[in-house]
């Protein structure tokens, strides 16, 4: 048939000498797949943006502090804890950075 010398023509059969199957280029699945894609990026940016606001807060609150450590014990506690939350934020946010590079 006229198909098959067209295979042939073109090199596509497989080794047994049966023609190769035909795939689209662009499927549904890889449709679903760039969807997939976009909304794991939508999802990112949504939490650096929720990242970045709550290290704002945080910055803000904490040079308002004073540079010692601080009088009483409860403003001591405060402001590690600050200093813990804000190096967390800064390796989350280092990842996510990273992963929207891609």
């Amino acid at each position: 048939t006229q198909g098959a010398r067209a295979t042939e023509a073109h090199g596509q059969r497989r080794p047994n000498g049966a023609p190769a199957a035909r795939v689209p280029f662009a499927t549904d699945d890889a449709a679903t797949s760039a969807d997939d894609r976009t909304a794991a990026r939508a999802k990112l940016e949504q939490r650096h943006m929720q990242l970045s606001l709550e290290r704002d807060r945080l910055q803000a609150e904490y040079s308002r502090m004073p540079i010692s450590s601080g009088r009483t014990l409860e403003v001591r506690e405060r402001k590690a804890s600050l200093e813990a939350r804000l190096e967390a934020l800064h390796a989350e946010l280092g990842d996510i950075n990273l992963r929207l590079r891609v």
